[in-house]
């Protein structure tokens, strides 16, 4: 069997004009790679200049931004002070108010107390008057009646029973010996007498041996029996 020839294989033949025209469109697609290149680099740049003026308008914000917040601060502070001494003046002026009150309650007190007294004197001077006239009417009387009594008995020339103590006989007179006591009991004996009959437990009546608690040394503070004094 006879062996088979190999075939060459012929490569492309590429002509000048193809040459020509395939630099060409390298030589045009470098100049676009070029122009694309130098759009990305301006575009870039543009980026960049873009990207400082925003932080420059960022940071000069922002300080605006602290010096107006620092402001705000500031303000709240200042009211907060301003509300404190306000407060302050405010409790100051309710506490005056107060002292105020106090002073004008203390006043109307005075003056009403002042009236009182003003009143409590004219009173005063008209019951004095009247004590006086009454005092004055009351001497009158006591002297009408003791000269009444005097001529009473100068006529019957003996003394009434009861102007007599009934366990010394001795006449009632208003000076202390023989000065007219009632006992507890409702007996009237002379101031003298009733010491005489005091002991450690009070005084005993004569008459119905009723008590009456009373110390030796305030005998002079039983009641005085006027009516026997001036019948």
């Amino acid at each position: 069997m006879a062996p088979r020839k190999k075939q060459q294989v012929q490569k492309p033949t590429i002509k000048n004009d193809q040459v020509q025209k395939l630099t060409k469109e390298k030589k045009e697609l470098e100049q676009k790679l070029k122009e694309a290149l130098k759009q990305v680099a301006d575009i870039q740049q543009e980026n960049e200049q873009r990207r400082i003026e925003l932080l420059g308008t960022y940071r000069e914000m922002r300080r605006e931004f602290d010096n107006r917040t620092r402001q705000i601060v500031q303000s709240i502070e200042s009211v907060n002070k301003s509300l404190k001494n306000a407060e302050g003046r405010a409790q100051k002026t309710e506490k005056q108010r107060q002292i105020l009150m106090r002073t004008k309650l203390e006043q109307e007190q005075r003056i009403a107390f002042l009236n009182d007294c003003l009143h409590e004197k004219k009173t005063h001077k008209m019951v004095e008057a009247e004590r006086r006239k009454t005092e004055m009417s009351r001497k009158q009387m006591l002297k009408a009646q003791k000269e009444l009594r005097e001529i009473q008995e100068g006529k019957e020339g003996v003394s009434k029973p009861w102007r007599q103590c009934e366990i010394c006989g001795e006449d009632y007179t208003e000076r202390a010996l023989h000065m007219p006591r009632v006992l507890d009991c409702g007996h009237t004996l002379c101031q003298t007498c009733i010491k005489r009959l005091a002991g450690d437990e009070g005084v005993h009546c004569p008459f119905d041996r009723e008590v009456t608690i009373i110390q030796k040394s305030r005998i002079n503070t039983l009641p005085k029996n006027f009516a026997v004094l001036h019948m």
